[in-house]
């Protein structure tokens, strides 16, 4: 692709969309008329040479889909299909299948000693003169021989016609076109996104054998009765280890809808080109229609978009569902795919199928940014039973861990609170028995044998010294016995002699237990 051309090539892109649609003569007119820019009309023209024959092709699903009721293509006649019948020595021709830019498809009868055996038959038209397309049919045979993969019509047998029209017999695919197919079996997009895989396995087969398809599109793949897939019409493949078209872009035959933008402007032949192939085609296969010719940030919406309410039907959603649905990775697969710059798509089929794959089995794509949180998410989604099992154990073992120090906790309050009402009740009892042990010892201390009977006020005085020397170092108990001995003072009839015991009790309490203690 020219820098010219990648350059502009927002400007050429919905120019080159409406202009493909204007018939050929009158094609100049009209960018003459809706642009004004020379140099860029100069662009266009060199894509629209590129793309000469484009019409002729377009109708190339016709080639293979099995009609042999008179139901041809409009531009060959019922006299054209009969007047081309060919006589081919080892095979009988049973019908007109229908016709393309260079061949004709006949359902014929291959002559094999074990029986018949149905194929479709393609010959280079009798009315195709150019070596160039002698040539290009030829080298379709010969890329053929070298592709040998379940997901590929294979090829059956080759060679000329008594007239020497070169022909080739391929296996006989009675089924439905990839789009057809699938709206017809009303497939999901789990089920649309594994059918696409066995596409790109057979591109990727045919990269790995050095071919290029240049031509992928729905009615290139006939998905059979059995619901095999099968990739057609390598009629403009490319061989990589080939040179033989490089100079030859004015006689490239493509479909534009699906074409890259590099296949437009005449660049050499890239794998690159069928994987932004393989993008458009499935943005059709999972919305119902092609996505922008190139999904950029600005315009990602117009993929998930245009699901409309038939499209969903067909897939078995809702348009809303549907919608929601494209919103996710599968437009981070088909956004990758399609990218402008050959360099920013997938570096190849097997890396796009890969991201499919890692879709369906919910592991991270290689089109989204590597993060811890991706990748979470993504193990969540792929071991869904597994995580739900671990979660809800986790939490049943919370659960019970919460319990169990709940009880703990309560078992320890009521040991805690057990073990207070003990030690009250202990300090209870020693000071009963200290208090006891000092009245006994009070009374006790008067003078053995003798009649003599101290007056209370003695026994008092004794009692405030007895108090100050065996309770100095038990502040609770001293203060308890000051008092009791102020107490008995005031109950004697000596209030002045019982302030004294009181405030010493008062001022130590105040300062051993504080001020708003009560003792």
């Amino acid at each position: 692709m020219s820098a010219a051309f990648a350059e502009r090539w927002r400007e050429i892109e919905p120019l080159l969309d409406r202009v493909f649609d204007i018939p050929a003569e009158r094609r100049a007119s009209w960018l003459r008329r809706h642009c004004a820019d020379a140099s860029l009309r100069a662009l266009i023209d060199e894509a629209l040479g590129n793309a000469r024959g484009i019409e002729s092709l377009e109708r190339g699903a016709l080639q293979w889909l099995p009609d042999v009721t008179g139901n041809a293509p409009a531009a060959a006649s019922a006299a054209e299909s009969e007047s081309a019948a060919p006589t081919v020595d080892g095979y009988r021709v049973l019908g007109f299948i229908g016709a393309g830019g260079m061949a004709s498809v006949f359902l014929a009868e291959r002559r094999l000693p074990g029986g018949p055996q149905t194929v479709a038959l393609k010959l280079l038209r009798v009315n195709v003169h150019d070596p160039h397309e002698r040539q290009r049919f030829l080298r379709e045979q010969q890329l053929l021989a070298r592709l040998q993969h379940p997901n590929i019509a294979q090829l059956l047998d080759a060679g000329f016609t008594p007239a020497g029209t070169p022909f080739i017999a391929l296996e006989y695919i009675a089924g439905d076109s990839l789009l057809m197919h699938c709206d017809r079996k009303r497939l999901g997009l789990r089920a649309r996104l594994n059918v696409f895989l066995d596409v790109c396995a057979a591109v990727e087969h045919a990269h790995r054998n050095l071919v290029v398809h240049r031509d992928l599109k729905p009615g290139n793949v006939l998905v059979g009765a059995d619901g095999c897939v099968k990739l057609l019409d390598f009629g403009i493949a490319k061989s990589l280890t080939s040179d033989e078209e490089a100079t030859q872009t004015g006689a490239q035959r493509l479909t534009r809808g699906y074409a890259a933008p590099e296949q437009l402007a005449g660049a050499p032949a890239t794998t690159a080109i069928d994987v932004y192939a393989l993008g458009m085609l499935l943005g059709e296969l999972l919305s119902g229609r092609r996505p922008a010719r190139s999904i950029g940030e600005a315009d990602a919406a117009a993929f998930d978009s245009a699901a409309d309410a038939a499209a969903a039907s067909a897939r078995g959603l809702s348009a809303a569902a549907l919608r929601r649905h494209l919103q996710s990775d599968l437009r981070l697969i088909v956004q990758k795919a399609v990218q402008r710059d050959p360099g920013r798509r997938y570096a190849s089929v097997a890396a796009l199928r890969a991201d499919g794959i890692a879709y369906l089995e919910g592991a991270p794509l290689l089109a989204r940014a590597d993060t811890l949180a991706y990748r979470l998410s993504t193990f969540v989604k792929r071991h869904r039973f597994a995580v739900s099992a671990v979660a809800l154990l986790v939490v049943m073992l919370t659960v019970a861990t919460v319990f169990s120090a709940y009880q703990a906790a309560w078992a320890h309050r009521e040991a805690a609170r057990a073990a207070a009402q003990a030690r009250i009740a202990r300090d209870e009892a020693e000071r009963a028995d200290a208090v006891k042990s000092f009245l006994q010892g009070l009374f006790d201390s008067a003078t053995p044998g003798t009649a003599v009977i101290e007056s209370a006020e003695e026994l008092l005085a004794r009692g405030r010294e007895r108090a100050d020397r065996d309770f100095a170092n038990l502040p609770a108990l001293r203060v308890e016995i000051l008092g009791l001995i102020g107490d008995l003072e005031r109950r004697s009839g000596h209030p002045e002699r019982a302030r004294e015991p009181l405030e010493q009790a008062a001022a130590m309490a105040r300062a051993q237990f504080g001020p708003g203690d009560k003792r």
